[in-house]
């Protein structure tokens, strides 16, 4: 049944530091109090308000709670959140949000803030379009995007690009499925947490594509063949409401398979903006970041200004900072030269962290052996681009200097050491675009 928004509801108590000598079991028995309460909701007929419920995040209340507590101890901020505040529920109908909130009366337990459940966004916002004047089976890909700045982020520079490109750097990226067999990546072994949706694998395979395709004289080549490629279903199955969207769930499953300096990916909006405005997703990035990953979020399609007084400072820094890197488009035509920037194609603000060009050329799902490419616009190819640059940022420092870098220091140097929009209007609202040389000596200058 396709229930309305305000039907399926996303519920988050608000979060409060546990008391002295809390431990995580007794922390776990408020949860599990607050959804039984959820469940027991009747209105003044006695009819059921809510159909369904159950955790945002899937998972023991004491497991989840105690990695958020290892990560205290191990000297993460104390204002880390407990994602066991986050519930999911479906309310019967003619029941809304307002019913639901009306029979809430637990005074031991405060009313959640209630926001409707994000849906994954689809159509034409990520779609690839194929070009036939360039798109030719078996040609070598020209790929502006990786050549020297400022046109492109420098990727072809490095010495050691493509063979050790990301080497001993785990990328996660939350997709609902991809091509396993496509010629680019055919001996490419993916951890896979959650099977692939045989149906919906375009999104998947032109990230891999863009990060991953291998070098092989023919086609493209990615930015980070290197890499230890880390495939998350962004969905999952729970009981009676079968396959069930949850980017924050997705997210928790990503950051246990990663480690220090390792790198996230969402490419995936929420509502034409970046993914964290989704308060559980929010707080799973914070854990993932303070855990010493890099997340890298695409700041979504809707073309908004973030800064503006309507999201109520969702995403002003100074307020609320998730620790992830937030990426927007800038359209570039993908042709000979010269390249011509004209404008940020996506949501753009203070926010906002670095750009990449849009659209690329990546792999193009086929069902044949023969090497087709095809266009990937949007934010989500641009968020696709920095991930593989911070993932090859890191691999080098880990080699060079034998330590990780912070998340939050790589993503001050890669705006730093950046290439500015072109345009001047867009300065301060799309942050600058990968400069992979001077990200790296600026990373490595930094430790002498």
């Amino acid at each position: 049944m396709d229930l309305r928004d305000d039907h399926h509801l996303l519920l988050s108590f608000p979060w409060e530091p546990a008391p002295a000598g809390w431990d995580p079991e007794a922390r776990s028995r408020r949860a599990r109090r607050a959804m039984d309460r959820l469940r027991g909701l009747r209105d003044p007929m006695g009819r059921e308000i809510v159909a369904w419920v159950s955790a945002e995040i899937v998972g023991k209340p004491e497991q989840v709670l105690a990695e958020r507590d290892g990560l205290v101890a191990a000297g993460a901020a104390a204002t880390l959140p407990d994602l066991c505040r986050h519930f999911r529920a479906r309310l019967n109908l003619p029941f809304k949000a307002r019913d639901l909130l009306a029979a809430w009366d637990d005074e031991q337990l405060p009313a959640p803030d209630v926001q409707p459940v994000p849906r994954p966004a689809r159509g034409s916002a990520h779609a690839g379009a194929v070009d036939p004047d360039r798109a030719l089976p078996g040609e070598v890909i020209w790929q502006p995007n990786l050549g020297p700045p400022p046109g492109g982020m420098g990727v072809t520079a490095l010495d050691e690009w493509p063979l050790m490109a990301g080497d001993g750097v785990r990328l996660a990226f939350v997709d609902h499925g991809y091509q396993a067999a496509h010629p680019d990546y055919r001996e490419l072994e993916v951890l896979e947490l959650g099977s692939p949706d045989p149906v919906r694998r375009s999104h998947g395979t032109w990230t891999l594509g863009v990060l991953c395709a291998r070098p092989m004289h023919q086609g493209m080549t990615g930015i980070c063949p290197r890499v230890q490629p880390v495939f998350v279903r962004s969905e999952r199955k729970r009981g009676a409401e079968g396959w069930v969207y949850s980017s924050a769930d997705a997210v928790r499953r990503a950051s246990q398979a990663l480690r220090p300096g390792d790198v996230l990916l969402l490419a995936h909006e929420w509502q034409g903006v970046p993914a964290e405005q989704d308060p559980a997703t929010f707080d799973a990035i914070r854990l993932a970041v303070a855990a010493g990953q890099h997340v890298v979020q695409a700041a979504g399609q809707a073309d908004r200004d973030l800064d503006h007084p309507d999201l109520a400072g969702l995403f002003d820094r100074h307020q609320r900072d998730s620790g992830a890197i937030v990426v927007t488009g800038y359209l570039r035509r993908p042709q000979p030269p010269p390249l011509s920037p004209t404008r940020i194609r996506g949501s753009h603000g203070s926010r906002v962290d670095a750009h990449a060009p849009a659209p690329i050329y990546t792999s193009k799902p086929t069902d044949t052996r023969r090497r087709v490419v095809q266009w990937f616009q949007g934010t989500s190819s641009a968020a696709t681009q920095v991930a593989g640059v911070v993932a090859v940022a890191s691999a080098l420092a880990q080699r060079r200097l034998g330590r990780t870098i912070a998340p939050g220091r790589m993503r001050a140097l890669l705006s730093s050491t950046g290439t500015p929009p072109s345009v001047e209007a867009d300065r301060g609202r799309a942050g600058t675009q990968p400069n992979l040389p001077r990200l790296l000596a600026a990373i490595l200058g930094s430790s002498n």
